[in-house]
Parts: C-alpha cells; sequence; structure tokens
C-alpha cells in the first residue's frame, strides 16, 4: 500500500498500542523506536494526545523528525526531483522500494551474499549512506539484509525528501496546493507541534549519523518539552543502534535500565 509515514503515526501507531494494552491488561507500556519507527510514534503522540498518558518511557534510538541537514550527498542530489520521481513511478504502477521478495531481496543476495568481499563492499556502500562507522561486521550483512532492508513505499521516500527541502520543520506529505486545500484546508501541509508531546522521552543519538544528524536531533531536542534524558554517542553512525558489534555494553545495557523501572510492558518498532 503506497501511503506517507503521516498514515503509519496516525492510524498503525495508535492501534497497535490499544491492541497491546487491551490484550495484556495493563495501563501504559513503554516503547523502543530506532529511526522513522520514533517519527511516526512523535506523529500518533500529536495527532492522539491522549496516547501519552499511556506510554510509561519512550526510547528514541537515532530519531527522525526535521530531516533539514541529513548529508547523504546522492539522496540529497535527488530530492529537488522528488515530485517528477514519485509521479513517474506512478504512472509506471512503481508503489514500493526494495520491497521484501521482490527486486531488492534479489538485488541484494546476487550484490552482497555471494563473497566476503561483495560484504565488504557493500558494508562500505551503507557507511556512505547512513555514516562511517567500524562496528558492522562483515559476515553479519546476509543477516543485515533478510531483516532490515524491507523495502517502503514511494510516499515515504517523497516525504523524507519533502522534509528536506522544507527546512527545519517536521510536517505531513505535501499532496501540492490543491491536495492540502482538500485534506488540510490550507495550501501547505501542516507541521506536527513536537511541543504537544507530553509521554516522557529519553533520547539516544549518534555522533557520526548521515541520515539523522547531530543538528537535526539538536533541533528535535529543541522542540520537546517533556524530555528525561538524552545521549550522544560520538562514534555511532545510523546503523550501529541495530547491528553495532559494542551496541550492548555502549547502547542496550542503558536501555534496559530505562525500561526497569515502573512498567516492564514494552513495544519495539
Amino acid at each position: 500500500m503506497n501511503q506517507s509515514f503521516g498514515n503509519s503515526g496516525n492510524s498503525d501507531i495508535p492501534s497497535m498500542i490499544d491492541y497491546i494494552l487491551k490484550e495484556t491488561g495493563q495501563p501504559k507500556l513503554s516503547y523502543i523506536g530506532h529511526s522513522l519507527g520514533c517519527g511516526v510514534f512523535f506523529i500518533a503522540m500529536v495527532k492522539h494526545p491522549e496516547l501519552n498518558e499511556k506510554i510509561e518511557i519512550m526510547v528514541a534510538l537515532a530519531p527522525l523528525s526535521s530531516f533539514a541537514h541529513f548529508t547523504t550527498e546522492f539522496l540529497r542530489v535527488l530530492t529537488p526531483f522528488t515530485n517528477h520521481i514519485e509521479v513517474a513511478l506512478n504512472a509506471v504502477g512503481v508503489h514500493g522500494w526494495l520491497d521484501s521478495e521482490g527486486f531488492g531481496d534479489r538485488f541484494l543476495e546476487v550484490i552482497c551474499e555471494q563473497t566476503y568481499i561483495q560484504a565488504r563492499y557493500c558494508k562500505n556502500w551503507f557507511r556512505a549512506v547512513v555514516g562511517p562507522s567500524e562496528n558492522l561486521d562483515p559476515t553479519l550483512i546476509p543477516l543485515f539484509d533478510a531483516n532490515f532492508l524491507r523495502g517502503t513505499s514511494v510516499k515515504v521516500i517523497a516525504q523524507f525528501a519533502q522534509n528536506y527541502n522544507a527546512g527545519n520543520v517536521f510536517q505531513a506529505y505535501d499532496f501540492g496546493r490543491k491536495g492540502n486545500l482538500l485534506r488540510y484546508g490550507s495550501i501547505k501541509p501542516f507541521e506536527y507541534h513536537l511541543g504537544n508531546i507530553t509521554a516522557p522521552i529519553y533520547v539516544f543519538s549518534g555522533g557520526r549519523d548521515r541520515l539523522v544528524t547531530p543538528m537535526d536531533v539538536d533541533w528535535l531536542l529543541s522542540k520537546l518539552t517533556n524530555m528525561i534524558g538524552s545521549e550522544r554517542i560520538s562514534d555511532y553512525s545510523h546503523l550501529d543502534f541495530i547491528w553495532g558489534n559494542d551496541v550492548k555494553e555502549k547502547l542496550y545495557d542503558k536501555v534496559i535500565a530505562l525500561l526497569s523501572s515502573p512498567s516492564p510492558l514494552f513495544a519495539s518498532i
């Protein structure tokens, strides 16, 4: 389904939270998000304020919000042409990118998973996209490909580019002047006001992250009003939070300590 990440934040995350709490009988849960998993959480809390009371703590790993300062060069080159690319893809019936069990799987299997030399090459490619890191083990590339690169919709990629083009803002999907008037009642997409989030949040970010850069995280921290703390891991890039060799000692032990307080129930996205 070709939906923006605004749809996920407005519909999917609220449904997941309410389902978990209903099935467990618990009044609250703790939420761990990485990258866009944080962005959709922020949208859910803004669009559905009543959900804030259902969150014990939110732990944000490399949290995506404003995309104004990301530094992956070949992606930045494409952002001015986002609308044209999206129209062209929709015209030929392409609504997904690196979809699972499709081109994405076959491409990565052939390019990255046949030999150790290929795996090292792909590790360097990932570093060019997400930021330099010595923590990624090339032997984990097949596991990485099988569990992480599951694809997304064209609209999600377009919304990333739109947020980059818009500057220091975290905004809804831009349907164009006429589409925005029909959906939002204004010619511009609305901004998600992060200061309205009242759920307690702890942020971990990476000093070498090229997708969620320190500058964009600093912008996010300036907007959040219910922060309980933040930490920047100076030598971490975007993928170290999931696949880093030292992630247990540098990060996960601290996350578990944050969760060990009042409620053991948590959701991870």
